[in-house]
């Protein structure tokens, strides 16, 4: 029999494993990749890497979707619990609830930047047992300045391959938190 605590225990280890890769991957890219990255082995399941799941196809199709115009043709990825956190202190930071919160957030960040953010580059995507992550490149300009940055995505789908949990992180918050901050969010 599994207990709740088993289970615990294996969501955590496996939520360790893969910070451990992202953390080794974000490096690998951080550095200029002047470290030869080691190679993880997950011991829990073999993954093709030539096959695209279908939460890998939804994780993609709302991240590139949301960062355009067409951020609400892409909500319907996104399940009805899901939970979109951005950390900081700043007027951008928080934890939205629900389809319809997710995308008013992401439309208030529109507005703010008169439209100007905007992926530079889609540098990597990461795909673990239980988590896919993103990396990109992005920048923005609002109340004469400018801003750019990396920002990684960890992103969790349900059984339905739904987003389920978005979670950002710049890769210096500090300056993010001084950019929105300037900004006027309503």
């Amino acid at each position: 029999m599994i207990t709740s605590k088993a289970l615990q225990h294996e969501h955590a280890a496996s939520l360790c494993r893969f910070c451990i890769h992202a953390t080794v991957f974000y490096n690998y890219w951080s550095l200029g990749r002047q470290v030869t990255p080691h190679r993880l082995v997950f011991y829990n399941a073999a993954v093709a890497e030539s096959d695209e799941s279908a939460r890998l196809v939804n994780v993609r199709r709302f991240l590139m979707g949301m960062t355009s115009d067409r951020s609400a043709d892409v909500l319907s990825l996104l399940s009805p619990t899901v939970v979109y956190t951005v950390p900081g202190e700043g007027p951008m930071s928080g934890v939205f609830r629900g389809p319809a919160e997710v995308h008013e957030h992401i439309a208030e960040l529109f507005r703010i930047t008169s439209g100007t953010f905007e992926v530079l580059k889609w540098v990597d995507w990461l795909v673990g047992l239980n988590h896919i992550a993103a990396l990109q490149t992005a920048q923005a300009q609002g109340s004469g300045a400018i801003f750019r940055g990396n920002v990684v995505y960890v992103v969790e789908t349900d059984q339905h391959d739904l987003l389920s949990s978005i979670r950002l992180f710049f890769e210096n918050q500090v300056a993010a938190e001084a950019f929105f901050g300037r900004l006027r969010w309503e």
